[in-house]
């Protein structure tokens, strides 16, 4: 099996698989110190309605992503390792179905994002006035979706050492390369993080394994696995991204940000 192949036998995979678990718990560490140090950034270099901004974005895409990646990351990883462990020879699809997936969801969320900007920025930060913001959320979106692509794959195939390499870099020196870069606008610091998500999670896509044989089908499977999980995800996420926005629609952009943050942190210190 995939694992006796992979690890070297028992020992050697006991070892690794130690080895994975170790590293991985070191790239979450990673993105949760990077999170609060680009937090700190924001501070210094924005007034309080910048932090505010930045805080209240990043809870306002983590609301609406699940449209668009559709649960991807998870789908991928299972039918992927699936594929692999049954000698089935079908894995190559996967990716290119996710790909297919995550354009059309991606494209909708954006597209009703970009023809509703003033409306959606005034459900989202209590103002039309921040329709900027909301117009760089396709690029954060489409970021996310190769992010969730790549990764679920890279998990699927077990290669665990390379998806904690992307999640370091998409998750903790990106978003803080983008504030460095970029010290006197939220939206402009979007964009960066979504360019940068882009440029990275593509460069981490397997090209030389893409395939399209029986891609309807894996398309189908995907999503029969991965749909029916954004609800829930929906939900969830509400959860997390309400207070922030009805503190945005009774007090104000900047007591909206300072909740939003610490609704981050503790559900971050709730999941370590």
């Amino acid at each position: 099996m995939l694992h006796s192949v992979v690890y070297g036998g028992v020992a050697g995979r006991n070892s690794l698989v130690k080895r994975d678990y170790l590293t991985t718990f070191l790239a979450e560490a990673l993105v949760i110190a990077s999170y609060l140090l680009t937090f700190r950034v924001i501070a210094q270099r924005f007034n309080q309605d910048g932090f505010g901004e930045y805080a209240l974005s990043r809870r306002a895409i983590s609301l609406v992503a699940p449209i668009a990646v559709l649960a991807l990351d998870v789908a991928i990883a299972r039918c992927v390792a699936y594929a692999i462990e049954t000698g089935k020879g079908i894995d190559r699809s996967y990716v290119t179905a996710g790909l297919a997936l995550g354009a059309i969801g991606a494209l909708v969320v954006s597209v009703l994002l970009l023809a509703f900007a003033p409306l959606a920025a005034g459900v989202l930060f209590g103002s039309a006035g921040y329709a900027p913001l909301v117009q760089s959320f396709p690029l954060i979106l489409a970021g996310l979706v190769l992010h969730g692509i790549s990764y679920g794959n890279l998990r699927g195939r077990f290669a665990v050492q390379r998806a904690n390499v992307l999640l370091i870099l998409n998750q903790a020196v990106v978003p803080l390369a983008a504030v460095i870069f970029s010290p006197h606008s939220v939206a402009r610091i979007l964009l960066l993080m979504g360019l940068g998500w882009v440029a990275i999670s593509a460069a981490f896509l397997p090209y030389n394994r893409l395939g399209v044989a029986g891609i309807v089908e894996r398309a189908t499977e995907l999503a029969r696995y991965g749909i029916p999980r954004v609800p829930g995800e929906l939900l969830q996420l509400a959860l997390f991204a309400l207070p922030g926005i009805l503190v945005a629609h009774t007090a104000g952009i900047a007591a909206a940000g300072i909740v939003a943050f610490g609704v981050a942190t503790i559900r971050m210190a709730g999941s370590a």
